[in-house]
This record gives C-alpha cells, structure tokens and sequence, in this order.
C-alpha cells in the first residue's frame, strides 16, 4: 500500500472514530427522509409522466419502450437528476463533517445539513450533468444488447428463453454479459475522474460544469489507480455485508431450535435472530455509507484540495482527539423517530388487523400449475382440490380482441406452438 494510500485510510479512521455519532445521526436522518418523502416523491413523479401511456397494464416491454421515447428519456433524465442530486446533498453533509474533522473543526450534522442544502441546487445541477453524461456513455452499449436481443431472442416471449434456455439464448447471455461488463468498467472509470466533483462544489463554489471539468483533469493522472480504489471500496462492502449474512446465519443457527416443538422458544429465537440481522445490518450500511465520502475528502485534500468551509464553521482546534455526543437536536431527532416507528406500526395494525388463529392464505399461482397445465381448468381444479385460499391467473388480449388466460405473449413455453406474436396486442 502506497504512503498516500495509508494515510488517507488512518486519516479517514481517525475522522471516523472522532465524529461518528455526528454521522450515524446525518445518515440515519437522511436515511428516514428518503423512505418517508423522496421515495414517495420520486414515485409520484414517475407516475405523473406514466399518466400519458394509453395502456394501464405496464409490462417489462412497455417499460423499454417507453423510455426510449422522448417523454421517457425525459422522465429518466428528470427523476435521476432530482434523485442523484438528493443523494449529492446527503452525501455532501457527511463530506462537510469529514471536512471539518481533517481540519480539527467540530462540526455538527445540522451546521452540515445546512451547508450542503445551500448548495443543493447546484448540487442537483451536477447529478443532471453526470446523468446525461452517462446516458451518453451507455447509449451503444444498449443499443448493441438491443440489436443482440432483437436478432437473438425477439422470436419468442422472454419466459420461454429462460424457461427453455435454448442455444440462441445461451449466446445472447454471454453477448450481452460481456457488454455489460465493459460497461460497467467504462462507468467505474468514469465515475472516478468525478470523484473530486462534488467536494469541489461544496469546498471551492465550483459549479457543477466546472467541477466536472476540473475533476476531470485533476484525476486523469491517477484514473487507473482511483477505478481500482473504486472497485475495491465495492469490494470490501460486499464483503462486509457477507460476513454479516454468514454470521446471523451461525447465531440462526444457535438460537432456533431444530425441532421446532416449543413455540415459544421457536419464535424468541426468530424474533432475537431478526433484530440481530437488522441492528448488524444497519450497522454496515451505517459505516460504509458514512467512511465513504470520509475517504474521499482525504483524498481530495491529498491530490486536488485545498478548499475551504464557506462560510466557515466552528473554530480550529475545537473537535478534540475524543468523540463528542453533544449532537444538537437529539431530543427531537429521538423523538421523530419514535413517532414514526410508532406511525408505520400503527398505521400497519390498523389498515390490517391480524388474525392470529389463521394468518396464512395459500395462493395458486396459474392455478396448481407444478401439476397440470399453467393458467387452465384442470389447473384452476387442482388448485382448489388442494385447498388454495386464492387462484392466481393471468390475462391479455389477443389481436382480435377477445380476451383469453395465457401468460405469455406466445404459447412456445406453455404449449410448443410457434404462434406469431401479432396474436397478441
């Protein structure tokens, strides 16, 4: 490991391990923001522009299509703009605390809240730029798994290709696999020439044109390096998010009885195994997300910097070599928290009152469909003969307009029958 190398790791530790509960409550309080307002917010925006499609039955086709018209790239640049810039934003509040913390500065997650929401129009302005940018890097690639799919797999309906598997399928995998990678390489690459953009937004007042362009020629000398340093932070969460998995496995193991004859036990065990997984998981997700942008303040300040907090926040000298747990707000942030979990409990309960003597209901997919044929009577038969609550079947119209049971655009996977897929609207 080169000496930089190693001292931006110790360096982004020793920031980690002096400001971690200003972190843990900037990324938990973005974390509930995106579930209870962006995420909402960003769906109903999909919604708004799905609004113009004729048909009300969204398919997998559907959806390619639409994006692929001009009110659907508009609506893929429009939403991935607004949530890339949502994601800068949360993203630069922990940059700001890191910030601080490489120039002994305590900063706190609402003076770093409030730093990067200054600049959130600017910020937003970049994820469109980077958006586009990557649009235009993927369009060809796409455009050849199209052209694969369309001289490979287009005969047929997908489910009959991965049902089947037939050869023109394994080769249209591997084709469209190999671009795939290339692809994703090309925007690793890219993505790391990028790496300085946002902190040059928020520490320099860059725009988000400008910030691209001189991140850009800063990191060109070290592309190679900092696309690998990228893979690799991919890596190491990977791995850490396994680990997590192998050991909740191990306790899962340890603390539900096998043979399940005691319930109550059976369901401690359950319920201590869940909160383990959740609490383990969250803390994961909790470090990797916050010592990312730590990682790459430190690196900014190595190769590009100098920057500086505008306007300036907290004096030098005032984090200290411990962590503080004076985190302004705590009382209401707690209190928040509270209200929602007890809200979405709640709210739960309410819209669906268990019922503890037969909670369970058995839904025949396509009828008793492991058995007799999918989506027919002596499926539907089956089914019931097997005491489903519920058959489950599917429906579209054919070219004619009459409505029939099938699946699939075709009847190649269902039946063998090579029927053309003017058949079906």
């Amino acid at each position: 490991m080169s000496s930089t190398a190693l001292a931006v790791l110790t360096g982004s530790l020793r920031d980690f391990r002096r400001t971690w509960p200003q972190l843990v409550v900037a990324d938990l309080l973005a974390r509930t923001l995106t579930v209870v307002i962006v995420a909402p917010a960003v769906g109903l925006l999909i919604k708004i522009f799905l609004l113009r499609e004729t048909t009300r039955v969204v398919t997998d086709e559907a959806i390619v299509t639409f994006f692929l018209r001009p009110i659907g790239l508009t609506a893929l640049v429009v939403v991935g703009a607004i949530s890339l810039g949502i994601l800068f934003i949360e993203t630069g509040q922990l940059m700001v605390i890191g910030f601080g913390a490489a120039e002994d500065r305590r900063v706190s997650w609402l003076d770093a809240v409030v730093y990067a929401s200054r600049r959130g129009v600017e910020l937003v302005h970049l994820a469109g730029l980077a958006v586009v940018r990557l649009l235009l890097i993927s369009a060809p690639f796409l455009a050849a798994v199209g052209g694969i799919y369309w001289l490979l797999v287009r005969t047929h309906d997908i489910n009959y290709y991965l049902a089947r598997k037939p050869p023109e399928f394994t080769a249209a995998l591997f084709g469209a696999g190999a671009l795939v990678v290339v692809l994703g390489v090309l925007i690793a690459s890219k993505i790391a020439t990028w790496l300085f953009a946002l902190p040059m937004v928020l520490f320099e007042g860059m725009s988000g044109k400008r910030a691209l362009q001189t991140s850009t020629r800063v990191t060109r000398p070290r592309r190679l390096k900092l696309t690998m340093w990228l893979i690799g932070w991919l890596l190491v969460t990977a791995v850490l998010s396994a680990a997590v998995n192998a050991m909740v496995g191990w306790l899962g193991g340890l603390m539900v009885s096998n043979d399940g004859s005691d319930i109550t036990v059976l369901v401690i065990g359950l319920g201590a195994v869940v909160l383990v997984a959740g609490l383990a998981h969250l803390a994961v997700a909790v470090f990797t997300t916050t010592m990312f942008p730590l990682l790459v303040v430190r690196l900014y300040l190595c190769l590009a910097g100098p920057g500086e907090l505008r306007p300036e926040i907290a004096a030098a000298g005032s984090l200290g070599n411990r962590a503080a747990f004076r985190v302004p707000g705590m009382f209401f942030f707690a209190g928040g928290l509270v209200a929602l979990v007890v809200a979405v409990v709640g709210a739960s309960v309410a819209v669906d009152e268990p019922d503890w003597e037969d909670p369970t209901q058995i839904i025949a997919h396509r009828g008793g469909a492991s058995v007799a044929p999918e989506n027919t009577i002596a499926a539907f038969e089956r089914g019931i003969a097997d005491g489903a609550d519920w058959l489950e079947l599917d429906v579209q119209e054919n070219a004619d307009g009459v409505v029939i049971v099938e699946h699939d655009r075709d009847f190649m996977r269902a039946a063998g029958a090579r029927l053309p897929g003017r058949h079906f609207r």
